[in-house]
């Protein structure tokens, strides 16, 4: 075999055997990819809060419309012409038990007064003629009546008897009259205010006629609904026959807008309605202002029939709980605690939670720390630190700190430009 043949067989067979000692080589020993720099994860920051027991006053938002305590619709007792109506009786006037709200023409009344008083004087003549009649007549008697019935009807006493019920009857009559004269004035029955006024001077009215809507003052009602779950959280008066109210009333804190101003009024939970109700499946609960119409130090307007107002029901006091701001807890309650540096997600069970907080009272420990930036997104595992940290971790300048340090350089050389002039 010649030398050119030998070469063309070698030298494939050799480039085959170090084309496979390379391969072993690579493959036994793999390069590792090594990034400039390359650093651990970076820990997320977050706000965090040492947690802690406290008190939490329950409190229940509501809302209802306000309306008289007592309302009632005044009639007139007698008929007649109006001629007479206090400015008291104007719809939205003030007015005092008592008060003379309207007159009627009493003339026919008095007139009444009369006749019934001469019809007890003729009475009183009556009665005193039988009396004497029945006196003679047992002066008279020759022969002793011999039953106790003739007895009686010798001396007159049937007709002394009937003689006395005639002078009854008339002074009744009497006192009707005299009552019907005292009704033509009608008068207040409570302290109150005028809904509406239905009648006015010169009109002629009859008995039972409707005069005005009035309502009372010393107190208004307030209807407001609450949900079934919150029931439990406020101290609701006796629902049973006998039971006592409780001493101290659940507090309620109305407020309304009038105009550009916020004012509130302070009222009290006085009782619940029979049944829930068929509409809305919610409970009202009944709650009253005492004397809303008394003029206070900060010019508070009055309250007045119909108007909306929000309220806010004090409900039970939560002893020792954690109080956590919703923003904290995800909507699956699940809350992250740091331990260690390190996110862990606790799931609650809310005792109570409202727009604003979420109270809790098992599964956490005073003295944890909890993340109050939401880590709903965030696995657990993750190495987080607090914003205060990060914000002291040196060698990393915030973007307002770099902006700053690059603003007084121009200025710092400025002043070494004017201080070498100077000295020169």
């Amino acid at each position: 075999m010649s030398a050119v043949s030998r070469r063309k067989i070698l030298l494939p067979l050799v480039a085959l055997i170090i084309g496979a000692v390379a391969y072993q080589l690579i493959t036994s020993n793999p390069p590792q990819g090594r990034k400039f720099g390359q650093r651990p994860p970076t820990a997320v920051a977050v706000e965090m809060k040492a947690l802690e027991r406290g008190d939490y006053q329950v409190t229940v938002d509501s809302f209802g419309v306000t309306q008289p305590k007592v309302q009632s619709r005044l009639v007139s007792e007698v008929g007649g012409k109006v001629v007479h109506i206090s400015e008291s009786l104007r719809s939205g006037a003030f007015f005092k038990q008592g008060d003379v709200l309207l007159k009627v023409d009493p003339r026919d009344y008095q007139v009444e007064v009369s006749v019934a008083e001469a019809s007890v004087a003729e009475a009183e003549v009556a009665l005193e003629q039988e009396k004497a009649q029945a006196a003679i007549a047992e002066q008279d008697w020759n022969r002793k009546p011999s039953t106790q019935k003739a007895r009686a009807l010798a001396l007159r006493e049937p007709q002394v008897a009937a003689a006395q019920a005639q002078l009854k009857a008339a002074k009744a009559r009497l006192e009707k009259a005299r009552l019907n004269l005292e009704r033509t004035e009608l008068r207040a029955p409570y302290d109150g205010r005028v809904l509406a006024k239905m009648v006015d001077i010169g009109q002629l009215i009859n008995a039972s006629t409707a005069v005005a809507d009035i309502y009372a003052t010393d107190a208004i009602e307030v209807r407001l609904p609450i949900q079934n779950r919150e029931q439990e959280y406020i101290d609701l008066p006796g629902d049973y026959i006998g039971a006592k109210d409780n001493d101290i009333l659940p507090k309620v804190i109305f407020s309304a807008q009038v105009g550009m101003s916020h004012y509130e009024w302070e009222g009290a939970i006085i009782r619940t309605e029979g049944a829930i109700d068929s509409g809305t499946r919610q409970l009202y609960l009944i709650a009253q202002i005492e004397n809303p119409y008394e003029q206070s130090d900060n010019q508070r307007p009055s309250l007045k029939i119909g108007q909306f107002v929000e309220a806010k029901i004090y409900g039970k006091l939560l002893e020792q709980v954690f109080i956590l701001p919703r923003r904290a807890v995800s909507q699956n309650n699940a809350l992250g605690v740091v331990i260690e540096g390190r996110l862990d997600k606790r799931n609650l069970t809310p005792v109570w939670s409202d727009d604003d907080y979420i109270i809790v009272r098992d599964n956490l420990d005073a003295g944890e720390r909890y993340s109050l930036t939401p880590v709903s997104n965030v696995p657990a595992g993750t190495r987080v630190r607090g914003l205060d940290e990060a914000q002291k971790t040196p060698g990393k300048k915030g973007r307002g700190e770099r902006v700053a340090k690059e603003k007084e350089k121009p200025a710092k050389q400025v002043s070494q430009r004017k201080a070498a002039a100077t000295q020169g």
